[in-house]
């Protein structure tokens, strides 16, 4: 994948994330919010990548923990916005 698209999809996970927790965001702690985030990430990433490769994404997926983690980071951030 290009820097380019790279930069796209990360920047499409970062809002994703955020708009995952952004609901309940006002009454949810930070901790839930990227708990919620992480949960959500790892059960996208999953149900796209298992059919097709089984378990083995988890081992061999890098960029696919590098998705998780900015999906996780975008609600944590959405969960710090009360700050």
């Amino acid at each position: 994948m290009s820097a380019g698209k790279e930069a796209i999809d990360q920047t499409a996970h970062l809002a994703m994330g955020a708009l995952l927790a952004l609901p309940v965001a006002v009454y949810a702690p930070f901790w839930a919010c990227a708990l919620s985030g992480l949960v959500c990430a790892i059960y996208r990433e999953d149900a796209q990548h298992r059919p097709s490769e089984g378990w083995g994404w988890v081992l061999r997926g890098k960029t696919r923990w590098l998705d998780i983690g900015i999906m996780t980071f975008g609600a944590s951030a959405a969960g710090l916005w009360r700050w």
